[in-house]
């Protein structure tokens, strides 16, 4: 922040806010290893962490390719049973047999990602809809309120695309990776563990709150757990 305060690299808050997701998860999930099932809810008993991890097993959990950058956050005890091939993940697609399972699905998210680079572009490069504009003394002065308000929602919207890019190719990642698994439904697998953004609902959402459920979605769930 000091020495770009403002700029387009990435700097280490981007970072720090998923090691302080992370260690705060684990220090709240730890705490319930400790505590009696009855005074646990259901979601806590099955994210509670038994075993404090070594050293090898926490520096593999926050510097995880999947989410070290910018996300997804996922639980420690999803990432151990990941690795362990346990729990939920004990029936995981695996090998060159579930190759296909993941490989399908997460090109078509990665897809997805492009798609909304184009669109981002197409607002922001070509259409000139630029949100650093409607910052300056020059666009309260830009036509007419209407123009102003329409100008406005549409550099938004653009920038917003810009945001669901990283997304998108994060959830590819995951799904790659194996660690988006959800089981399975009526012999489909599903891919909906840990999911950073869901454009429709976003884009269709009819209230400021389901928005911000569906905007960056992990970081969300978090602070439904562990702050609010």
């Amino acid at each position: 922040m000091m020495t770009d305060f403002g700029g387009f690299n990435m700097d280490i808050t981007t970072y720090t806010m998923l090691l302080v997701v992370k260690n705060w998860s684990l220090g709240w999930a730890y705490r319930d290893g400790g505590m009696k099932d009855s005074e646990l809810t259901d979601s806590q008993k099955k994210l509670k962490v038994v075993n404090f991890p070594n050293i090898f097993e926490y520096s593999t959990y926050v510097f995880s390719s999947s989410g070290c950058c910018v996300g997804p956050f996922f639980e420690y005890s999803d990432f151990k049973n990941w690795i362990e091939m346990t729990g939920d993940y004990k029936d995981a697609p695996r090998g060159m047999s579930g190759g296909w399972a993941t490989l399908v699905p997460a090109i078509f998210k990665m897809i997805q990602g492009f798609i909304w680079l184009g669109i981002h572009i197409v607002f922001v490069v070509v259409g000139g809809f630029s949100v650093y504009y409607c910052g300056t003394k020059e666009f309260v002065d830009y036509k007419t309120f209407p123009h102003r308000v329409g100008y406005y929602y549409l550099a938004m919207t653009g920038q917003r695309f810009m945001y669901y890019t990283p997304w998108a190719l994060t959830d590819a990642a995951v799904i790659a990776c194996g660690l988006g698994y959800k089981g399975k439904k009526d012999g489909n697998v599903n891919w909906d563990r840990i999911v950073s953004i869901s454009v429709y609902d976003l884009e269709t959402s009819a209230t400021p709150i389901k928005s911000m459920g569906y905007w960056n979605h992990m970081i969300s769930e978090w602070l439904n757990r562990y702050v609010q």
